[in-house]
This record gives C-alpha cells, sequence and structure tokens, in this order.
C-alpha cells in the first residue's frame, strides 16, 4: 500500500476528484462513473472539473463516502483517486474502508494541470458492500474538490481460512461466522447454532447448535424433536429415556427435559429411570413423582395409573375419585375397589334389599352385611330377600333369622309378631278370659268351632253359655259356678271330663 505524493502549489484553493467504482483488469476509466452517487455529511458545493462535477468543502470534519459492492467478487483490488492536479491538494486527508482509517493523513501535491488517477494502495475486498470515505477530520485547510476514486480488480482470494476482507485487510470471521481458505466472503452460521465463541471458523461444520438444535452442519438446523434433547452446542440429539417424553416439546434441551409418562415416575430422583408407579400410586404423565391413593383405597392392582380417577375404595369405602375416599355409610355397603355405594330401596345406587340394614356399620362391603330389620328375616336363605316373620315369631334387629314366640298361655292364639322379642301378642280360644290364662268364660258366650283342646281346668262364669261346634274338649277340672250357665254340645261334639 502507499499514496503519491506530488508537487505542492501555494493556491489556496484545493481540488481532488474521487470516483469510487468497480471494474474488472488493471485500468480504469473514470469518466464511465458519476460521483453523484456519493453522499455526504457536512456542507459540500460543486463544480466543473475534468468534464466531471466535483464536490467541494474547506471545513475540517465535512466528509464524502460511498458503498460498492465488487463486481468481480472477492479479491485484491488496487484503489485509485482521479484528481485535478493543478491546485494545492490536502495536507493531512483520511481515506477509510469500512470504517477502517486505512490511509491516513495522506498528502497530495499538484504536478501537472491534468485530470489522473493517483494509487492510493491495495487491499482485499470481499464480494459484499463495502464503505469508502474521504475525510476532512484532520485537514482544515483549503477547498478539497472531489470528483472519483476507483477500485480496479487486481488478483484472486487471498484470505486464509477462518478470516475474510473487511476494512482494507484480512480479519478474522468473527464469531458465529465461518470462511474457508482464500475466499475473502465470510457466512453467518445457520439460525439456530454458533461457534461456541471461537472467531477463526472455516466450515459450516464448525456451526454448533443451540439448546434444542442439532444437525447444523447442513446447513440447516432441526429442532430436536418430540422426546429427544440435545444440548447446547452440539450437533447430535439423544432420546429420551424409556418410559419418558418431553410431552410435545420439540426443543429440549438436557435429560431432564425428559418427564415421566403417565403411570411412572423418576424412581431414584436423579437418572431418569422412569419405573412403574406401583399399585396404590399414580403418576399424571410429564411428571418425575408419584402420588399415593386416598387413604382406605388402591388401584386394585393396577401398576401404572396416571390419575386419582384410578384408585378405588377399599371394602366399606367409595368416593375416592375426588381425593378422599368416603365410608360408605349407615345401611349403605360398598364393595373392595368400587367407588360407588348400594343402600336399601334405592333405584340410582346400589343398597340393601328392602327391609335390611347394616345395624349402624357404616364400612360395609357388601350384600350379606345388610341383615334383615326388626321383624324382619331371610326366608330363603341365600338372596337377602327380607320377609315379615310372621304372627307368633319375632326377630331381632340386623338379623337374618326368626324365632317363635312361647310367650301365650295354653289354649290361645298369636295374634301379631313379638317386636323382636318373645312377647307376641295372644288372644284365648273361644274368647275365654285372657287375665284366668283361658281357663274362665267371664263373657256371654264361648263358642269352640272345630277344636281338639285339653284343660286341666275349665270355668264358666256370670251367665255363659259354652257352645261346642264339631268339637272335642277334654277338662279335667270343670265348674260351672253362676246363675244361667248353660253349655250346648254340638254335631259332632263332645265334653270328657277326666
Amino acid at each position: 500500500m502507499g499514496w503519491l505524493e506530488v508537487k505542492k502549489n501555494l493556491f489556496g484553493k484545493i481540488f481532488l476528484f474521487l470516483l469510487i467504482a468497480i471494474i474488472s483488469g488493471h485500468t480504469s476509466n473514470a469518466t464511465d462513473y458519476a460521483a453523484g452517487t456519493f453522499s455526504f455529511s457536512g456542507s459540500f458545493d460543486s463544480w466543473a472539473k475534468c468534464s466531471e462535477t466535483g464536490y467541494g468543502s474547506n471545513t475540517a470534519g465535512n466528509y464524502m463516502y460511498r458503498s460498492i459492492t465488487p463486481a468481480s467478487g472477492g479479491g485484491m483490488y488496487d484503489v485509485y483517486v482521479y484528481a485535478d492536479m493543478d491546485n494545492n491538494l490536502c495536507t493531512s486527508c483520511d481515506f477509510y474502508v469500512d470504517g477502517v482509517d486505512v490511509w491516513p493523513t495522506v498528502s497530495l501535491y499538484a504536478a501537472s494541470s491534468t485530470c489522473e488517477a493517483r494509487l492510493l494502495g491495495s487491499i482485499p475486498l470481499s464480494s459484499s458492500a463495502h464503505e469508502f470515505r474521504f475525510d476532512r477530520s484532520t485537514d482544515a485547510g483549503g477547498w478539497v474538490e472531489l470528483v472519483h476514486l476507483t477500485v480496479n480488480y487486481a488478483s484472486g482470494e487471498t484470505c486464509g481460512a477462518g478470516q475474510y476482507a473487511y476494512g482494507g485487510s484480512c480479519t478474522n470471521v468473527g464469531a458465529n461466522y465461518y470462511s474457508p481458505a482464500s475466499d475473502n466472503d465470510r457466512t453467518a452460521c445457520p439460525s439456530n447454532s454458533d461457534t461456541n465463541g471461537a472467531t477463526t471458523s472455516d466450515a459450516v461444520d464448525d456451526c454448533l447448535g443451540n439448546a434444542g438444535y442439532y444437525n447444523c452442519q447442513t446447513g440447516t438446523c432441526s429442532a430436536a424433536g418430540d422426546d429427544y434433547w440435545s444440548a447446547d452446542n452440539s450437533n447430535s440429539r439423544t432420546q429420551c429415556a424409556a418410559n419418558s417424553g418431553t410431552n410435545g416439546a420439540t426443543t429440549s434441551s438436557a435429560a431432564t427435559d425428559c418427564n415421566c409418562d403417565a403411570g411412572y415416575y423418576d424412581s431414584d430422583g436423579g437418572t431418569q429411570d422412569c419405573t412403574a408407579v406401583g399399585d396404590g400410586y399414580y403418576s399424571a404423565t410429564n411428571s418425575d413423582s408419584r402420588t399415593q391413593c386416598p387413604t382406605n383405597s388402591d388401584t386394585a392392582g393396577a401398576t401404572t395409573s396416571d390419575a386419582v380417577t384410578d384408585c378405588v375404595g377399599n371394602a366399606g369405602y367409595y368416593n375416592c375419585e375426588d381425593g378422599t375416599c368416603d365410608a360408605a355409610g349407615d345401611d349403605y355397603w360398598s364393595a373392595d375397589n368400587s367407588n360407588s355405594r348400594t343402600q336399601c330401596n334405592s333405584n340410582s345406587r346400589t343398597q340393601c334389599t328392602a327391609n335390611s340394614g347394616t345395624g349402624g356399620a357404616t364400612t360395609s362391603s357388601a350384600a350379606t352385611d345388610c341383615n334383615c330389620d326388626l321383624d324382619y328375616y331371610d326366608s330363603d336363605g341365600g338372596s337377602q330377600d327380607c320377609t315379615a316373620v310372621g304372627t307368633g315369631y319375632y326377630s331381632a334387629t340386623n338379623s337374618d333369622s326368626r324365632t317363635a314366640c312361647t310367650n301365650s298361655a295354653a289354649n290361645s292364639d298369636y295374634t301379631g309378631s313379638g317386636g323382636g322379642s318373645n312377647n307376641c301378642p295372644w288372644g284365648c280360644i273361644a274368647d275365654l278370659d285372657e287375665s284366668t290364662n283361658c281357663t274362665v268364660c267371664n263373657n256371654t258366650a264361648a263358642i269352640f268351632t272345630n277344636n281338639i283342646l285339653q284343660y286341666s281346668a275349665l270355668g264358666i262364669n256370670s251367665a255363659c253359655t259354652l257352645f261346642l261346634d264339631n268339637s272335642t274338649l277334654e277338662i279335667g277340672t270343670f265348674s260351672i259356678s253362676g246363675t244361667g250357665d248353660r253349655v250346648f254340645i254340638g254335631s259332632k261334639s263332645k265334653i270328657t271330663i277326666l
């Protein structure tokens, strides 16, 4: 690199004509490029010089600039200043490329009144756009007029592996870029990848997937996918352990993003070893823990349950699916491994049959726990069909059998059941007086019909009339004590006094 120094002229006005252009070959035709494509910072005037329009400023800090994309691609380029050299030029001007002061404090002096292309130097350029700037930041002299600057292709690619052309030289590509040898351009890593801080990467293979992405060496990063994970700065992916997954997430980055499937849990709490939750436990999908079923319930032997609704009541308990098991309750029963209960006289839920109950038990578990109510019994001995015990019998509550009453007097008939005890109501045959245990007629008449009876003693009082109709009485002692007492013995009837 270098710049041209020519004879200084002491005139107060300076003329410099610049064009930024891109051409192939080693010569330039400055008239092919117009200075009107420049951009400016500060105030500039314009003049006609060498059949071109130039722009001038005599204020320090003003500059003009232009962006160029080399038509011949990356390579070495010669940079020329095209100027009218018949006046005093800048004594300390700066020429920037991509913001880098490649040629600082350049001094140019007039040698003749012709417009000439003067070489500033040779620099590497990439095929992307570059900004060229002429800056008077350090020169506050007379007028400087700008027209042309040419950029001529000189040779092929120059930068080494991991470098690209920028700011007039080969420099490291920087993090998240790569460039092979003899390529003055750099290429950004694919989306969702980087070079893990490396600044001299030379191939797409150096681009590593960000967390949750892999396979970036192909030029396009892929998401790890459902039930897979890929660590940061990796181009491979790993499948979740057996019985675990990512619950639909496709960019998981660690083994810990894999949670156990429904009905499984992380039994060791660390290595993501998903094991069946076991009987009496449940675990929702995408969870590493398990939850025990409510007290008085289990999963009926199932080992991969995934919700509390899989928990069924133990014998005598029901309704466990809401998280708390309820006792079946008085006059209800609930079988083992059931969440329903059964009650007497209900068609909407399972229950004891009519006229039966559980005798106050609240955790009954079968129909056989429902025993018959007071003065009812299981008449068929099997299907829990509770029937009234009948006249002359009694049954305690919560019992399936009946017992015959024995509390009546001889020669009497029972008129009802005992109400749970040996106390059945009764009445004397022929309407004899109960207070005498059916041995005396104190009424107006005692009528025996179709009876065969024995009495140790029988008496008639108070004008009682004794009638026998097809009946036989055997009496140990027969007494007639009142006035008007009578005895009528009808057909096929007899009284025998023993």
